[in-house]
């Protein structure tokens, strides 16, 4: 099943299921179904309850809350992901604080979904990766599902907490087949094993041998990160582990901690751009828990801190790539040893 199928399948299943739920966003009626196809069909099968607004996100969000508050659970679509700083007050001011500002008497279960980031040619204005300007606002919670654990699980998830949820989805990845534990083994003699918990995958090679590197990352990057590792093995002989995190914020280090004790040797790899970002938080909280226990100073690796070109070949040199990994990655695996490896 592509990642786009089981993002439109969970969504019909749960409007199914609870006539509560409200699915409102641009051009998300049939035939055209929205910008990425994901509300394909919805509108048929349930017409009271998917409709297409006039073009404000702000708007959107804005009617969204107030469902929530009224006892829905609606769903909103933002059509590009940059579109989401439009509904920035919306967000922080309103949805992510009404629940504590009034004494937890009310709640606002709102997820909003957001196709979010590069490889595409889209430009500076619809490639961007901005859930890092969220990342610190208090009470909502961020998914980012990738192709190492099921994204109708995660959304199925975002609309059981009775939260503001927003739900990353990465625009490269709705055309790709999703990979369960079986698929993964045979066709990239990878070995995945989903923590349901935490929403974190692990994919590593020989994981009963102990590898040399985690490489922490999430969404899309965490593809890059996994065919990086497969090169890093097959051409340098080098062991890796990539954690691939789906719950963004809050951020669950406890998931990552057998991984960082065993390997010693960190790299966080992230689309966003490199300051102030996910990575970075990331970073800091690593080098907090296991100050003067790892081996080498962790290491990041995110966009070039500028704006995305149109240009898919300059783009290319702007947003994180396998080479940058395997080059990064090498590096880290050799430093403090000698040319020999020891």
């Amino acid at each position: 099943m592509k990642y786009v199928e089981e993002l439109r399948n969970t969504i019909e299943k749960i409007m199914n299921e609870d006539d509560r739920v409200v699915f409102i966003g641009e051009d998300i009626i049939d035939p055209y179904g929205g910008a990425f196809k994901v509300s394909r069909g919805l509108s048929t099968k349930f017409p009271e309850r998917v409709m297409s607004t006039p073009i404000s996100e702000a708007a959107i969000t804005g009617i969204g809350i107030g469902l929530a508050l009224r006892g829905f659970k609606p769903l909103v679509e933002i059509m590009f992901g940059d579109f989401v700083t439009l509904a920035a007050d919306q967000i922080i001011n309103s949805a992510a604080k009404f629940s504590e500002m009034f004494n937890n008497k009310v709640k606002v279960p709102l997820v909003i979904r957001i196709p979010s980031g590069g490889y595409r040619g889209y430009g500076p204005t619809h490639s961007q990766s901005l859930e890092t300007i969220f990342l610190s606002t208090p009470g909502l919670t961020i998914i980012s599902p990738s192709l190492y654990f099921s994204p109708g699980t995660l959304l199925e998830k975002a609309f059981n907490l009775d939260k503001t949820v927003l739900f990353i989805e990465h625009k490269v990845l709705y055309s790709q087949n999703m990979l369960n534990s079986e698929e993964a083994i045979s066709k990239t003699e990878i070995q995945i094993c989903e923590l349901t918990e935490s929403c974190t995958s692990v994919v590593g090679y020989c994981l009963e041998e102990k590898a040399e590197i985690v490489i922490i990352s999430y969404g899309y990057a965490a593809s890059l990160a996994v065919e990086a590792a497969s090169r890093l093995l097959l051409e340098n002989e080098i062991l890796v582990e990539v954690n691939v995190v789906s719950i963004l914020k809050p951020f669950m280090l406890e998931s990552l901690k057998s991984s960082i004790k065993k390997c010693r040797r960190v790299l966080i790899v992230e689309e966003g751009h490199l300051s102030h970002g996910w990575g970075a938080e990331i970073s800091a909280r690593i080098g907090e828990e296991f100050f003067g226990e790892l081996d080498a100073p962790i290491r990041r690796i995110a966009a070039k801190e500028t704006i995305i070109p149109s240009s898919k070949l300059q783009e290319i040199n702007v947003l994180p790539s396998v080479e940058d990994i395997v080059t990064v990655a090498k590096e880290l695996c050799f430093f403090g040893k000698n040319r020999y490896g020891k």
